[in-house]
Formats: structure tokens, C-alpha cells, sequence
């Protein structure tokens, strides 16, 4: 989230477990301009994919958990929105289904299964495995390129458990650039909403 120029500022993360399985998580402060570009959901792919990157960048690929399973439907389920609903793929600028799963083209308004061609669908499966897949390697490779960063950022929570998004750059930002993110100042006093995010 922070290393990413397109995404949310963090608000603030913690490590302190939450009920539901959540084992900590991260808030950033929302936009609240409504509208997302195609780069803002490119970096929440990456963003969203980091907890399951950071398990194979320190642990390797055979000791991945199941942890992540939250942050892979979130990825799955905005990829196929990039990809079917609001034309940011591919396939071109076509509503190939509704927000709520209704079927736009080729069938009638709210048809229980999709109407299009399988080879439609077998290319909106593609597309979408293609998006969480670049996250997935983007993810990993930013992760593994910042290493010493991400160790030491695991150090500074574990002792602390939480800590404010302001407090939490000023590390990152002894290791790398961070990016400015368009209207932070704006919205910082702006009484962000939690969402559960990786950091």
C-alpha cells in the first residue's frame, strides 16, 4: 500500500488479531472521489496479493498457508470486474455482466448463468488469472527487491502491534521513495472507514 503510487494511503496497521480469523490488518484512508482509474485496481491486485507473496518470499512456495484466502476472492472478484463489468481488459469496453452477476450481452437482464460463447468465457478466465497472476509476481518482486525493509518493518510491529500509517512511511521512506499519493493531505482528517487490507 505504500510502496504504490495508486493506491490509498494507510491510515494505520496492527498485528493484533481480530475476530473472524483476521490475524491483523491494514487501513488505509479511503478516496472518496467514488471513481477508481484502471491504476488504482492494478496496484490493490499487487496490494491485495501481498500477504500470500510475503509467505513465499520468507518461507518459499511449499510453506504457503491458507491465510490469504480472503485477499485471493478479493483479487478474483475485482478482476473479473475489471474484466467484465467496467471494460479495463482485453476483451474492450464491453459490460459482459451486471454488478449483482445479471447478464448485459447476449442475455436477458438478470438470466440466472451467463449467456455469452464459451470462448467468451474461456477468455474472461484467462483474463482475469492474467491480472491476479501479474499482481501476484509484481507483489514478490517488490517484496523480495525490499527485504531488509520488510524485516524491519515486521520488527517495529511486533513491538509496538500498532502503528499509524504517518509513522509507518517514515520506515519505508529510510529504505526507498515513497510515492505521494494525490490528495493524502485532504483526506487524512477525513474519518477513514476500515477496510481490511495487507500492508
Amino acid at each position: 500500500m505504500t510502496v504504490l503510487k495508486h493506491t490509498d494511503p494507510l491510515d494505520k496497521v496492527t498485528i493484533i488479531p481480530r475476530s473472524g480469523g483476521i490475524g491483523g490488518f491494514a487501513k488505509p484512508i479511503p478516496n472518496d472521489e467514488g471513481l477508481q482509474t484502471r491504476a488504482w485496481f492494478l496496484d490493490n491486485l499487487i496490494m491485495y496479493m501481498g500477504g500470500r507473496a510475503a509467505e513465499r518470499v520468507v518461507f518459499g512456495s511449499d510453506e504457503i498457508t491458507q491465510g490469504a484466502q480472503g485477499d485471493i476472492k478479493a483479487v478474483t472478484d475485482m478482476a473479473r470486474k475489471m474484466v467484465t463489468l467496467y471494460g479495463m481488459s482485453a476483451l474492450g469496453p464491453v459490460a459482459l455482466e451486471g454488478s449483482g452477476g445479471e447478464v448485459f450481452v447476449g442475455g436477458g437482464l438478470m438470466s440466472s448463468r451467463p449467456n455469452y460463447s464459451e470462448e467468451s468465457a474461456v477468455q474472461i478466465d484467462r483474463q482475469v488469472r492474467a491480472y491476479a497472476m501479474q499482481g501476484y509476481e509484481k507483489a514478490c518482486a517488490i517484496l523480495g527487491e525490499h527485504r531488509e525493509l520488510m524485516d524491519r518493518l515486521v520488527d517495529a510491529l511486533v513491538e509496538q502491534e500498532v502503528m499509524e500509517g504517518e509513522d509507518f512511511r517514515q520506515i519505508v521512506a529510510e529504505y526507498t521513495v515513497v510515492p505521494e499519493k494525490e490528495g493524502v493531505t485532504e483526506r487524512q482528517g477525513a474519518g477513514a472507514i476500515a477496510i481490511q487490507s495487507p500492508s
